[in-house]
């Protein structure tokens, strides 16, 4: 058995699937499911397991279920299209019909036939057949109705954030319309835009089975780590578990690399023959951090969050971080996301705090960084379809981060000169 069947970023986790809560989220997954048709808003932080809850419990309903992405999704059409496209149906269908046309001449002579006897003057009819071939392009959700069995069919939309707010009225009424027609349709977002669906659409209030799934403790984590290692026959001590899950973010996505990487690193490629110890030092789990840290591109986010162009608009305000570290505004952000510990929402006070941690001497004032803050928001909203990475809500007054492997980023890429602490 090898690594890789056992730790599977991006894979469903056949040997290391954690059901959390004592299996809450699978059973009310499951239950809403067995229904006639239902509507469930699924939401999340990005990659914390929702398309493996719903691969779990589909798989013990027998379900069939097909999965789109909301960055694929433009219209309506293109969501009817992309699911058509999943179930392999044709874009154009050929029909043939038979059609029969009955005739009649007059008779001029006399004849006798088994249907009419006829003299001079007389009738005969008869049998004239012809074919007619039709071609019939898609029809949408039309189609994907009479092609599927909807008692036991799941459309999942994933990622469904990423679809233009401007057509969501469009797409909500589409999902009700299929959800009228007796389809169960799942509907992945980010935390914070879990009601998406309602605010474009108010008649779905009341429809719609809302499952919210925490960001993943630290115990619920390293539980990955002690299932996975095991049936690799391998023990590891809770201190590089812990290090491992801290640094994971909430992401089970992220644990799975982090694990994967462990193994690579002590150069163990297949499950041991017998039960050993997993020999492994705070300075190899440095190692694996800073390895996974380079190995990931996040450089043009990074570079707008850092000021990016406004860098080049003039002198701005200096900030002294130590270590004959110094810079502006802008910088003193992203020093704040990479912060101990890591997090992937900071409320305004946490930002303050965190503001005079990194600045030892003078830090911009509070109104000051909130500006700032909230154009890098605007400048990654209008980057690259990237609007999802980074995002200040201003009735909350919290900065959201909703991609962990962001914040491992500024953590341990070479993009900062910092040393994040471990256990």
């Amino acid at each position: 058995m090898s690594v890789h069947d056992v730790f599977t970023p991006g894979d469903y986790p056949q040997y290391t699937y954690v059901e959390r809560n004592q299996g809450e989220y699978e059973r009310n997954l499951e239950f809403q499911l067995r229904g006639s048709a239902a509507i469930i808003s699924l939401s999340g932080p990005s990659k914390s397991g929702k398309s493996m809850l719903i691969n779990n419990v589909i798989d013990k309903l027998d379900y069939d279920l097909i999965t789109v992405h909301g960055s694929n999704i433009g219209s309506v059409s293109d969501l009817w299209s992309s699911t058509l496209n999943e179930l392999d149906a044709p874009h154009n269908t050929e029909v043939r019909t038979a059609k029969e046309d009955e005739t009649t001449k007059n008779g001029k002579a006399g004849i006798n036939t088994g249907v009419l006897n006829a003299g001079g003057g007389g009738k005969k009819r008869s049998q004239e057949s012809s074919e007619k071939l039709e071609s019939h392009r898609r029809r949408g959700l039309s189609q994907v109705v009479d092609t599927v069995d909807l008692d036991e069919f799941v459309l999942f939309i994933d990622d469904a954030h990423y679809i233009d707010q401007s057509i969501h009225p469009n797409i909500a009424e589409s999902i009700k319309d299929a959800y009228e027609r007796g389809m169960s349709i799942c509907v992945a977002f980010i935390p914070y835009r879990s009601d998406d669906l309602i605010r474009a659409n108010p008649d779905l209030s009341g429809r719609i089975d809302a499952i919210s799934l925490d960001y993943w403790n630290e115990d619920d984590l390293m539980e990955i780590g002690k299932k996975g290692f095991k049936k690799l026959n391998l023990y590891p001590k809770d201190l590089v578990i812990s290090n491992l899950a801290r640094e994971s973010i909430g992401s089970p996505h992220l644990m799975q690399k982090l694990c994967l990487e462990v193994c690579n690193e002590i150069g163990v490629l297949e499950k041991q023959e017998e039960m050993r110890p997993l020999d492994v030092t705070k300075e190899d789990i440095r190692q694996v951090l800073r390895r996974t840290g380079r190995g990931l591109d996040y450089s043009s986010i990074f570079e707008i969050m850092s000021g990016g162009a406004a860098k080049r608009g003039g002198q701005r305000n200096s900030f002294n971080f130590g270590r004959q570290e110094s810079g502006d505004v802008y910088d003193v952000i992203t020093r704040v996301i990479a912060s101990d510990p890591p997090k992937l929402t900071l409320d305004q006070s946490e930002i303050i705090d965190s503001v005079d941690d990194v600045c030892l001497s003078e830090s911009p004032q509070s109104g000051n960084l909130t500006q700032a803050i909230k154009r890098v928001d605007k400048w990654i909203s209008e980057s690259n379809g990237d609007e999802h990475v980074f995002e200040w809500v201003d009735d909350r007054k919290n900065l959201e981060i909703p991609d962990p492997y962001l914040v491992f980023y500024a953590r341990w890429s070479d993009q900062l000169n910092i040393e994040p602490s471990l256990h």
